[in-house]
């Protein structure tokens, strides 16, 4: 922000949180869809809205079609939809189901979040991290950690066996911060167990642990993506590249569902093995099936924009519905 001259002011500063409402802006943009994530309730829709049209930008496409004891009624707990003005997502499945429950309030404008790989890439500013010359594997489990919801205790062994076999091939175990904790507080695995395989997967050559949330440079450059259900599955997809998806139980929306056709789906250690070695060895059939899906993901913006100029022009094309948005 700095560099490019932005006026900006930090939310959270000398731990109090800054009310925007003295600012009297005519627009709030937030990007946790979740109002009970904020840790203040002066950022919760809630509340943004009794001053200010809101809109949410998605951090991440869905792959799953909320249903199921977990997900049921998740357009209810997901309370900030009914508050805001417009729901700017990447995708025309999500913007149907939230559509289906609040009309019109939901909009593809295209995958932001992924704007740089899409449409920066010559760029100067734009500077991918080098590509390792070995074949490299990233493999992001679902934090939630327990058996059904990830695969994490499935194969978290076996990787550390095939990384000490296979030195010629580089793995990285992509770590969200949230796993660790709630490992410990499920009680399915102590923190200190989990620290030590985290220190035998840092002992081999050829892995690496990503726990930083500016990973996607890591996930894009990979030669395969290994992975239960997340946004970053179908950030992936954007490539191209071979994919293995590893079911959890879950029900899976028409973007899941056609992520699975185009991916080599593995149950079990032995399918994995056999996935993983095919692959490395260039026995790579679905590989159409992936370029369909990537055309199926992208939308088309007017001359060639970027998804945030196209999200901006929108925003700027509707000032007056915004600045006579009921509060």
């Amino acid at each position: 922000m700095n560099k490019k001259g932005y006026p900006y002011i930090k939310g959270y500063e000398n731990k109090k949180y800054i009310d925007l409402k003295p600012f009297e802006p005519d627009l709030v943009l937030i990007q946790t869809p979740y109002d009970s994530a904020y840790g203040s309730k002066l950022y919760q829709t809630s509340y943004l809205s009794t001053f200010s049209a809101v809109a949410s930008v998605s951090y991440g496409a869905s792959m799953i079609s909320f249903e199921g004891d977990y997900y049921k009624g998740w357009m209810d707990k997901t309370q900030n939809i009914k508050n805001l003005w417009k729901n700017f997502n990447e995708t025309n499945t999500t913007r149907d189901i939230i559509n289906d429950c609040y009309p019109d309030r939901s909009i593809n404008k295209g995958y932001v979040k992924c704007d740089k790989y899409i449409n920066y890439k010559n760029n100067k500013d734009f500077k991918i991290k080098e590509k390792n010359k070995n074949f490299t594997i990233v493999w992001k489990p679902r934090w939630l950690g327990t058996v059904g919801e990830s695969n994490f205790l499935k194969y978290i062994y076996w990787f550390i066996y095939f990384a000490k076999k296979h030195t010629e091939i580089n793995f990285v175990f992509l770590l969200h911060q949230n796993l660790e904790g709630y490992l410990e507080h499920r009680r399915i695995m102590r923190t200190k167990d989990f620290q030590q395989l985290l220190e035998e997967f840092k002992t081999l050559s050829n892995t690496q642990i990503v726990i930083n949330d500016d990973f996607l440079d890591d996930v894009m450059n990979a030669d395969l993506y290994i992975g239960d259900y997340s946004s970053t599955v179908v950030e992936f997809a954007l490539t191209a590249k071979p994919l293995i998806y590893t079911p959890c139980e879950v029900y899976l929306n028409e973007i899941g569902e056609k992520i699975c056709e185009a991916s080599y789906v593995c149950e079990n250690i032995e399918q994995m093995e056999n996935a993983i070695l095919n692959i490395y060895q260039g026995n790579d059939y679905k590989q159409s099936l992936r370029n369909n899906l990537k055309e199926f993901l992208l939308i088309d913006t007017p001359k060639n924009q970027t998804y945030a100029q196209n999200l901006l022009n929108y925003i700027l094309e509707h000032e007056d519905e915004i600045k006579n948005f009921p509060k």
